[in-house]
């Protein structure tokens, strides 16, 4: 009889996470123990192993969805083992029954509540607007790569005429990157420093400082120039002066 694979315990106040990534396909063989899966919650990311050994049967959640934390993920079983529908095995093969597409409001825009809480994040950090976001997810969820796609097409742009201060202060994509993945407090990095201003290592130095307990201190970035140095110049040696002639005796 085929295994459920579920989330393991986040903990309370997590209600759904993120699918990131599968590391096994549908039919691969796994032990038990494998990495099977990768998740990201607001706080953390998180791998999910195969709880037996056995071949991957089914996966219930394609990456960048929205799962609730009690929901069964994928099954494993053994090969040829079919499986009907969440939760249980089948020992003949049926279809899934196909369910009716919700209707979408078409006057309805994207919105938090169609992010991803990562996505949530990311476009925060960018500074994307998500209600000029286009969502590739389940049922047109927003997903961390729709915001960073979009990210990067703002960033290719031409810049428009204007004066320096009118540009948006964001970081770079590869400290959004970095952010996303260390899940630190952008703004508290920065200390009043620009978005602009900050590097991934940066970042990594207050994630660092953030996991050990201590207070985040980024020191600012100042452009360095080594002095030449200075040649000592020997001082030239005061010549003596010369004695006066004597007068001749008198006769």
């Amino acid at each position: 009889m085929a295994t459920e694979v579920k989330l393991p315990d986040l903990g309370e106040g997590i209600e759904d996470v993120t699918i990131n990534r599968w590391l096994a396909a549908e039919g691969a063989s796994v032990n038990e123990g494998d990495v099977i899966l990768e998740v990201a919650t607001d706080k953390v990311d998180t791998e999910v192993t195969a709880p037996v050994s056995g071949v991957l049967l089914k996966q219930f959640h394609t990456e960048g969805s929205l799962v609730g934390v009690s929901e069964v993920l994928a099954m494993i079983g053994v090969a040829g083992e079919s499986v009907s529908v969440r939760g249980s095995a089948a020992t003949e093969s049926a279809p899934a029954p196909v369910s009716a597409p919700q209707p979408q409001a078409a006057t309805a825009a994207p919105s938090d509540k169609k992010a991803t809480p990562v996505a949530q994040r990311v476009a925060q950090d960018q500074g994307v607007d998500l209600g000029q976001v286009g969502g590739t997810g389940p049922g047109g969820k927003i997903t961390k790569d729709d915001v960073l796609s979009f990210a990067e097409t703002k960033d290719a742009a031409p810049a428009k005429t204007g004066l320096p201060g009118d540009l948006a202060d964001v970081p770079s994509l590869v400290v959004a990157r970095t952010v996303a993945q260390t899940g630190v407090n952008l703004a508290e990095v920065a200390a009043g420093r620009p978005f602009s201003s900050l590097t991934k290592y940066d970042i990594l130095s207050a994630a660092a400082s953030q996991d050990a307990g201590k207070t985040v201190v980024v020191a600012p970035a100042y452009d360095t120039v080594a002095a030449a140095p200075v040649k000592a110049t020997p001082s030239t040696p005061s010549t003596p002066s010369t004695p006066p002639t004597p007068a001749p005796p008198k006769p």
